[in-house]
């Protein structure tokens, strides 16, 4: 009986081990979603471009691209190394501040979500912002793996400062690993 009990309780510990392993890795492997408050603080103390993600609570490719593109251990890595990344819903009812301006929620949308999309709300949409936070680019849709990691690099590495996007795509398509189709984001990393 006590040999029983003690397998058992061994069992136990180690499902609850491999459980707490299995979740290391995943929290390993997720992108570090700041508020905007946050990116604001850490801003001050280390520039970095912004990228966010605008969405909604019934947008159904939003919810596709959190449960696939954005699980991509590549694709968070290079989030989290080159970016403040922001999960904003453009719902939001609290107002937030950025530059001394206060954004309120209006017309069933955050003001916020408005301006940095020019007015062209689509769900999701991906904007990149610069050090300063001003609005560089918004591109709505949804996003596979291979298009957002070369959106990725484009801005993160300001290849879009100096290089139209069409010849970025061709210069990048060349940078492929032969033996993966995947990139090599070391190797494009300040190639321009």
């Amino acid at each position: 009986m006590i040999k029983t009990i003690r397998i058992g309780f061994s069992v136990v510990l180690l499902l609850y081990g491999l459980l707490a392993i299995g979740q290391e890795e995943d929290a390993n492997s997720l992108i570090n979603w700041l508020s905007w408050e946050e990116a604001l603080e850490k801003s001050t103390y280390e520039k970095r471009k912004i990228f966010v993600d605008l969405y909604t609570e019934w947008c159904g490719w939003c919810k596709k691209m959190d449960s696939s593109t954005f699980k991509q251990k590549d694709i968070v890595n290079f989030i989290n190394e080159h970016y403040y990344p922001i999960k904003f819903d453009a719902q939001n009812k609290t107002p937030i501040e950025i530059k001394d301006k206060v954004y309120k929620y209006k017309n069933g949308y955050n003001e916020l979500a408005v301006e940095i999309t020019y007015g062209r709300m689509q769900f999701p949409s991906l904007i990149f912002m610069d050090e300063d936070f001003n609005t560089i680019q918004s591109i709505p849709g949804f996003r596979k793996r291979d298009e957002l990691e070369m959106i990725l690099v484009y801005f993160a590495e300001n290849f879009h400062t100096n290089m139209p996007w069409s010849s970025f795509q061709r210069k990048y398509a060349r940078m492929k690993m032969p033996d993966t189709g995947r990139s090599d984001l070391q190797h494009v990393k300040g190639k321009n």
